[in-house]
């Protein structure tokens, strides 16, 4: 009886160390795929971060409009104390002073 004991107890230390040894198999390989999900993500990270940075810098840094002259049709934005500035359709400052658009901006 107690040789069959002995071998149920030998029979089970066996398994329990292949069941071991896989889970460290195991563990490796999650961390193995967990550092390349980790290195892509970090990739993608930069990558949004660089997309961020180039389209805002082709944004010219220009004041908010005041909430009134939203949705307003003309193509004048306000300053904030000094009248109106002209804009173009696309919403850019003009550079430089255009007599028409300054007239019609209120501007003489």
């Amino acid at each position: 009886m107690s040789r069959d004991l002995l071998e149920k107890i030998e029979n089970r230390r066996v398994r329990i160390r292949r069941t071991i040894e896989g889970l460290r198999e195991e563990i490796t390989r999650l961390g193995e795929h967990l550092a390349a999900a980790e290195h892509a993500l970090e990739r993608l990270e930069i990558t949004h971060q660089t997309v961020v940075e180039l389209t805002t810098e082709d944004t010219p840094n220009r004041p908010n409009p005041s909430p009134t002259a939203i949705g307003r049709s003309s193509p004048c934005s306000p300053r904030t104390g000094k009248g109106y500035a002209p804009r173009t359709p696309a919403g850019r400052w003009v550079s430089a002073p255009n007599p028409a658009t300054s007239r019609a901006c209120g501007r003489n």
